[in-house]
């Protein structure tokens, strides 16, 4: 019983301090604040019912990411031919006022380079964290940054900014 409370214990810390990460993740990935929250939900649920399988506490947050982009994508599955959001709009949660502009070309980028910017520079997560909640090579990693920079630098041409 006292395995329970200290796996419980374990797990209650983990999600205190990664959970605002969790949403912004899934945030970038479903594009609406209450999907973004079901998806939390349902990794919480997914993750606790392992949680005895958890070997290594200190790499717990790539695996509540993993858990939580595979969350998201059964969202996205359920939901398949719905529209998400009108193109170019950006969720209520990131209007607010305290977002760059920057940040909110994310919005137009595809859903891999999202949440991987998001993984790299909204959580500062190193490379091979990434790799391991995305379950590809550090490699492809690299690689959608490297797109997705290139990407937000032409849309920033595009605009104008300097």
């Amino acid at each position: 019983m006292e395995a329970k409370r200290s796996l419980d214990a374990k797990f209650i810390d983990a999600l205190s301090r990664h959970r605002l990460s969790m949403y912004r993740v899934a945030l970038s990935i479903l594009k609406s604040p209450a999907d973004a929250e079901d998806a939390v939900s349902d990794a919480t649920l997914n993750s606790y019912r392992v949680i005895r399988r958890i070997r290594d506490w200190d790499a717990i947050k790539p695996f509540l990411m993993r858990v939580t982009i595979n969350a998201c994508y059964g969202i996205l599955r359920k939901r398949k031919r719905e529209p998400i959001q009108e193109a170019g709009m950006i969720p209520a949660a990131l209007s607010a006022g305290d977002e760059t502009p920057l940040w909110m070309l994310t919005w137009q980028l595809p859903p891999a380079m999202r949440t991987v910017l998001q993984m790299r520079y909204g959580e500062d997560m190193p490379l091979h964290e990434i790799a391991e909640a995305l379950h590809v090579p550090k490699g492809t990693v690299s690689s959608r940054l490297n797109r997705a920079q290139k990407e937000l630098k032409r849309q920033m041409e595009k605009e104008n900014w300097k």
